[in-house]
Formats: structure tokens, C-alpha cells, sequence
């Protein structure tokens, strides 16, 4: 689970045509992994908390929306989990998700 803070901000260039821009942090409140070892074991992992970013812009043309995104997510070394004779644990992870959102407004 994560809090987001940022800032957001738009331009009206007429009543058909809006630019939009949206910026900020991830904060994570609560990470957890449930990792698949078997068919039927399962071992929760909970890698570290590290802040993240996520930005949006994008059009408003009538009532046709288009955006590109980033959303980034980064996540420190889990403690280790015993299972059996064995440790597991999560490393250190990023991931950067890039898209394009496109949709009509109500």
C-alpha cells in the first residue's frame, strides 16, 4: 500500500482543449510478496520501503482524454525467511512502467 503526494496543474486553451500535468511521490505504508515455492507452499516476504515516483500529462480535447505516464516502484532487500533448511528472500527490485492512457469523460 502506498500514500501519493505530488502536485497537479492544467491549462484551459479553450472549453475543448485542456493540458494536464500530474507529478509526485510514492510513499509505501505496507509491502508484502507472497512467493509461490510449490503447487501448495507459500512463504510472505516483505521487502523493504523505499520511496518512488509517478508522473502523468496529457490532453482533454472535448470529452476525449489521451495521457502518457511513469510510474516507478522501488523496493529494498526483504529480511530473510526460513522454509525447511533453506532462507529466502526478495533482492532489491525496481521496476519503471511507462504508458499511454487514452479514455472518454463523463
Amino acid at each position: 500500500y502506498y500514500a501519493r503526494a505530488g502536485i497537479n496543474g492544467a491549462h484551459a486553451f479553450s472549453r475543448r482543449l485542456e493540458i494536464f500535468v500530474t507529478a509526485g511521490v510514492k510513499i509505501p505504508i505496507y509491502t508484502e510478496n507472497e512467493a509461490e515455492l510449490t503447487d501448495s507452499v507459500f512463504i510472505t516476504l516483505e521487502p523493504g520501503d523505499r520511496v518512488s515516483g509517478f508522473a502523468e500529462t496529457g490532453l482533454e480535447i472535448g470529452m476525449v482524454k489521451v495521457s502518457i505516464f511513469y510510474e516507478g516502484l522501488r523496493f529494498s532487500e526483504s529480511d530473510r525467511v526460513a522454509f525447511g533448511n533453506s532462507y529466502y528472500y526478495q533482492p532489491e527490485s525496481e521496476a519503471d512502467i511507462f504508458g499511454i492512457n487514452a479514455g472518454v469523460t463523463f
